[in-house]
């Protein structure tokens, strides 16, 4: 005779979350692109990967910058270990360099005003702003306000348009004449004791491919280490 209570089985739909943008595509990765022409999607010369030998001086940091060769959603990633310990440490941070602007006083395409650091580039519709930008090589920044900025990149292929009306949705974006670089991972210790970092975020977050992925690592004593990771992410072509 059987102990076991009886069970009721009630079938049910298990939902799970995708945050890519419809149409794109799952993309793993430890390099990044070869940014052409021609691309090379996933075969570029920076490697997720560091290590460390006798011959270095320590306290050693050591880093690799990613680039790639259209937008991408990243999504989540992991890096991994061996040889490194509770005082030394991993950040994570995307760099955004310096527009650069070609004097053309009464005739060019943006104007600028100062703000800290530097100036704030903004479209002169009429054309006739005091500098010229290209905007086909143009490197946007978060804008300081959400949906108050001066500039529209295009969701798919990154490309840089001038926002007609202030405070629309499409104003996304500022750019500015100076570099800065924002951190998403400040010098979190390496010490878990299964030597690996794993991200589970079920969010994306738009990556413009002007903007560049520096993985830092600094190892504190002499010993040898090694250090690699990957990255998940959703991009529209993936061959």
């Amino acid at each position: 005779m059987s102990i076991l209570p009886a069970v009721t089985i009630v079938p049910k739909h298990e939902v799970t979350n995708n945050p890519a943008t419809i149409g794109w595509k799952a993309w793993f990765c430890t390099s990044d692109d070869a940014v052409g022409p021609p691309i090379g999607r996933g075969t570029g010369p920076n490697t997720l990967r560091l290590s460390w030998t006798g011959a270095d001086s320590f306290p050693s940091k050591k880093s690799v910058t990613l680039n790639w060769a259209e937008p991408i959603e990243l999504h989540n990633g992991r890096a991994f270990w061996s040889g490194l310990g509770m005082d030394d440490w991993m950040s994570v941070c995307v760099s955004f360099d310096a527009n650069t602007l070609t004097p053309n006083a009464g005739a060019g395409n943006v104007n600028t005003v100062a703000i800290t650091g530097g100036n704030l580039i903004l479209p002169a519709p009429l054309t006739d702003g005091s500098d010229d930008l290209t905007l086909a090589t143009a490197i946007p920044v978060p804008a300081a306000t959400p949906n108050a900025g001066y500039w529209h990149a295009d969701y798919a292929t990154g490309a840089i348009t001038a926002v007609a009306d202030i405070g629309s949705p499409d104003g996304k974006f500022d750019m500015i004449d100076f570099s800065t670089l924002a951190f998403w991972i400040r010098e979190i210790s390496l010490g878990d004791p299964g030597k690996i970092f794993r991200v589970e975020n079920y969010k994306k977050q738009w990556f413009h491919q002007s903007w560049k992925l520096t993985v830092e690592v600094e190892k504190q004593v002499s010993a040898v280490a090694e250090f690699g990771a990957w990255l998940h992410s959703f991009r529209m072509v993936t061959t």
